[in-house]
């Protein structure tokens, strides 16, 4: 049996351009950094070989014919898993957005009309495979038609089967059915790409004599969770399909018709998004949780998915004194613990709760900051001048959170022996060059997150992705002393 990585080549002869808009990072230090890793992406391109296969051996692989970016670190396939064991479940929809971006950077309407049926395809899939009907709370009659994570998975993932099996096995005494739905709630939280998280589980925090972490997960309930993060997405592939069937379309009655079925799911997804996941009181969006008939009121980024995507009722777009204040639990998380954003507020030892927090997860808050900071200033006659519950500008507050996931990203480079030759000496009595984590401590600036089902990632193709983007979007950020402990306050 070879190790996993082994029908996958790093290319050797990838040519990384500088970046046009460098010159824009005033900071010394910060520049080096940028721009050394900016090369990086050498590091993460690959592409299938399975020349090192035994002759007639089988292989769980997927395999693409063309180069590809990998994450970093045990992802050494694209799509976070290019494997025959994960054909029966998927993740977040995100071929929406990727389209999207590519469209920006491109203008290709060729691409954009090979892509529409690709797209259909995988809508379809979501909502053939993963629907599901809510009684409203308070009209069990009204069913909304919403979306959620669930699999026909009955065994222990083959990825992580020691695991799962001790999971539903180890000490405890379950019916058969009850280890079949309990496989299937494991896979499906998988699914959701938050691996494992309290979103899932009825318990929130260990119980006292718990020995193992994956203890936790025998409370999971994934698929009667339905997430504001996975719905708003969709929502967003039926806004944009709605707009590029018009748009990229061959202009027939087919095309038309999909255009016209497309914005009434948008339309008919965003009533009920707003009927049982929007919290006026606390100014949010929630998962709602069918086993409770009620939302989940607990902060974690999936709530600011929709003002991310623009998934915003018009009722509270026309009213900017409640806009104000939807990133007011995001401004307490940033007050509570001084690194980036927290993955929630409890500390189940899963890996996708406190004290980690991700990287997409301060992206999509970053950007979403902004787009709400664009709706609050347009056509803004009075002058009012909008903020949120504690009279920060939402301006202020993404800019913070850029600081500090720059300076999180730089110094946990830095402390792991980073260097660049010329500009920035390597710390001494450090053996390595330079570690770019998959995700962070909340607690510590600088300091690799933990927990979960294995340790944390090098690499890292989403932190770097995103240390650029901030580089490319903020202006005058300074890097740190990272001997030093780090404050960076709103």
């Amino acid at each position: 049996m070879r190790l996993a990585g082994t029908e996958v080549k790093m290319l050797t002869n990838i040519n990384i351009p500088e970046l046009q808009w460098l010159d824009k990072v005033t900071d010394a230090d910060y520049r080096g950094w940028i721009s050394h890793l900016n090369q990086a992406w050498s590091n993460l391109t690959f592409m299938f070989d399975t020349s090192q296969l035994c002759q007639d051996c089988s292989s769980s692989i997927l395999p693409v014919s063309r180069p590809f970016v990998v994450p970093g670190g045990r992802f050494q396939t694209y799509a976070n898993g290019a494997r025959m064991y994960y054909l029966n479940r998927s993740q977040p929809p995100f071929l929406t957005q990727m389209v999207q971006e590519f469209w920006e950077k491109t203008g290709d309407q060729d691409f954009m009309a090979t892509a529409l049926p690709y797209l259909d395809k995988e809508y379809a899939h979501w909502m053939t495979n993963a629907s599901i009907s809510v009684p409203d709370p308070k009209n069990p009659k009204k069913l909304y038609k919403l979306n959620h994570y669930t699999t026909a998975n009955t065994a222990p993932r083959p990825e992580s089967y020691v695991e799962d099996f001790n999971t539903v096995n180890n000490g405890t005494n379950y019916s058969a059915a009850e280890k079949a739905r309990l496989y299937a709630d494991i896979a499906a939280g998988a699914e959701t790409g938050w691996d494992y998280s309290s979103r899932w589980t009825k318990a929130k925090y260990p119980a006292p004599d718990q020995t193992e972490n994956y203890e936790m997960l025998r409370t999971i309930n994934t698929a009667n969770i339905v997430p504001i993060d996975l719905n708003s997405l969709l929502w967003n592939t039926e806004s944009m399909m709605a707009e590029w069937y018009t748009k990229f379309g061959d202009k027939s009655k087919k095309s038309k018709r999909k255009s016209a079925y497309y914005q009434t799911q948008a339309k008919k997804r965003l009533d009920a998004m707003e009927k049982l996941m929007w919290n006026d009181t606390d100014y949010t969006f929630y998962d709602y949780n069918m086993t409770a008939s009620a939302q989940s009121p607990d902060f974690t980024p999936a709530n600011l998915f929709p003002l991310w995507l623009g998934a915003i009722p018009q009722r509270i777009l026309d009213d900017k004194d409640i806009l104000s204040h939807v990133y007011d639990e995001t401004e307490n998380a940033l007050n509570k613990f001084p690194g980036i954003l927290t993955t929630s507020y409890y500390n189940t030892t899963m890996q996708w709760d406190w004290p980690n927090g991700w990287p997409p997860l301060s992206y999509v808050a970053m950007e979403g900051m902004r787009r709400i900071e664009s709706y609050l200033n347009e056509e803004n006659d009075t002058k009012k001048n909008y903020t949120t519950g504690r009279g920060t500008s939402i301006a202020r507050l993404s800019y913070t959170l850029a600081e500090r996931y720059a300076a999180s990203a730089y110094c946990g480079w830095y402390n792991t022996g980073g260097s660049i030759p010329g500009i920035l000496e390597k710390i001494e009595n450090v053996s390595d060059d330079g570690h770019m984590f998959e995700k962070f401590d909340v607690n510590t600036i600088g300091v690799s997150g933990s927990q979960g089902e294995y340790v944390s990632q090098t690499g890292f193709g989403w932190t770097n992705g995103i240390a650029l983007w901030i580089f490319d979007t903020f202006t005058n950020l300074t890097a740190p002393d990272c001997t030093k402990t780090i404050t960076l306050n709103i």
